[in-house]
């Protein structure tokens, strides 16, 4: 999946995705959705930053707990439909050991993290998740932590990272 477009101030980049989510229920501990790409998060093919900040805009207004799973390497399982670390869009997320040890970290978004609009919302969490990766791209996974219904359409979220490069 391609990346959602980048914006760059010096050294600070934000970079956004899709997770390209289903309009059925979620349950708790379910895939949001499919694998995002952070393109281009660094611009050789190896080097460092820290992850400064996380937003999710939520065009369904439901403002549901999630947690954003960033990884530094490829998943070796690539899309997640029928592989090892998940069955696919809407069901229990299971990452494969392999994937596991590419976590760079975790970001959790609360209910009460949202600012909510008349039908949509947004939140921006602050954090500071320094990484190291051996390629350009950041990949990640959201998970729900309650049981929100994206309705109107597939693209429902999106995902943005804020990303301060290490000075080359």
């Amino acid at each position: 999946m391609a990346g959602e477009g980048n914006q760059v101030h010096a050294n600070h980049w934000v970079i956004a995705a899709r997770p390209y989510n289903s309009t059925a229920a979620y349950g708790t501990a379910d895939l949001v959705g499919t694998k995002m790409t952070f393109e281009d998060v660094i611009p050789e093919d190896y080097g460092g930053g820290s992850i400064r900040s996380v937003q999710i805009l939520d065009y369904s207004d439901q403002m549901a707990a999630v947690d954003l799973i960033l990884f530094g390497d490829e998943l070796a399982s690539n899309t997640g439909a029928g592989t090892t670390w998940a069955t696919g869009d809407n069901a229990a997320l299971d990452i494969a050991d392999s994937d596991a040890l590419n976590i760079i970290g975790a970001v959790s978004t609360g209910t009460g993290d949202y600012h909510t609009f008349s039908d949509n919302a947004v939140a921006v969490k602050q954090v500071d998740i320094p990484f190291y990766i051996r390629g350009r791209n950041l990949y990640g996974l959201l998970v729900s932590r309650g049981a929100p219904t994206y309705g109107g359409s597939t693209d429902e979220i999106v995902v943005s990272i804020g990303v301060e490069r290490d000075a080359n």
